[in-house]
């Protein structure tokens, strides 16, 4: 970018929503641009970690807490010993092995002193990483995994 400038007009608008795609690209002139849908598909802030942490990760999450705080994470190794100490317990009690994005974002939302009780994941698949997500499957919502799953209804059942 070499420039911005604020450009104020009243123009008439319009919004594109393309059917089961979560994002898509368009040419602005000869640049293509990646949009992403509106409405109930991911939020644009996990949009953004996705397309940040296209070829490092394959996948990237938001957890909601039950009070709103959010918290974000792309699936990576984790340490337990790094982990929270609720995250940490959860991961152990569950027999995870850590590595899933919703680990991440748990310990964003621990340490924001966030109920983890009662959170709920969304998450993306991220095109580039090396379970080889194309950019046609770049966006799309996951489904989160049963280890995953173990580990929010633990979290749950210790409220």
């Amino acid at each position: 970018m070499t420039a911005v400038r604020d450009y104020h007009a009243v123009a008439v608008t319009y919004d594109l929503t393309v059917a089961s795609l979560h994002s898509y690209y368009v040419l602005a002139g000869t640049t293509p641009v990646l949009v992403h849908n509106c409405g109930s598909g991911p939020s644009d802030e996990l949009l953004d970690l996705a397309e940040g942490n296209i070829g490092k990760t394959n996948v990237a999450s938001e957890v909601t807490a039950s009070n709103g705080a959010k918290g974000y994470g792309v699936s990576v190794g984790h340490d337990t010993s790094t982990l929270t100490r609720q995250v940490r317990q959860a991961v152990e009690e569950t027999s995870r092995r850590g590595g899933c994005a919703e680990v991440e974002e748990l310990c964003d939302l621990e340490s924001q002193g966030a109920p983890l009780a009662g959170a709920g994941p969304a998450a993306v698949n991220v095109a580039g990483g090396s379970q080889g997500y194309d950019y046609t499957g770049h966006g799309d919502n996951l489904f989160p995994c049963p280890a995953c799953q173990r580990m929010f209804k633990y979290l749950d059942e210790q409220g």
